[in-house]
């Protein structure tokens, strides 16, 4: 997804006068392709791993893979995979990656190859 297909959607609970009512937030992913239903265990990891990656919270991030099956180390590839960033990218959500960013991660990675893919 890009940018433009990630809303944030505030909510209140309760009576917006009392001092009980809750808010919050709710992320919201538009046109993210194909679909099917999630087993609710892999759904809450799922969305842990978006709020971890939109907050940077890397420890909260590879519990959330963990929690989805994945080893730790597939982290980095599911933030370049959701956000195209790594998860030490200097550059904001919605910012293209510096070239010295591109240059690393070309180094790091090498070319993608379908190999890597169904590995993945």
């Amino acid at each position: 997804p890009h940018p433009g297909n990630i809303l944030v959607s505030p909510w209140v609970r309760g009576n917006p006068d009392s001092s009980e009512t809750r808010r919050g937030f709710d992320l919201v992913l538009l046109d993210h392709g194909m679909y099917r239903r999630l087993d609710p265990t892999f759904r809450r990891a799922y969305c842990e791993l978006w709020c971890a990656l939109a907050v940077r919270e890397p420890q909260r991030g590879h519990r959330a893979v963990e929690a989805m099956g994945l080893p730790v180390a597939h982290y980095d590839m599911m933030s370049l995979l959701l956000t195209n960033k790594t998860p030490g990218s200097a550059s904001r959500l919605g910012q293209r990656l510096s070239q010295e960013e591109r240059a690393e991660l070309k180094r790091t990675w090498g070319p993608p190859s379908a190999r890597q893919v169904n590995d993945f």
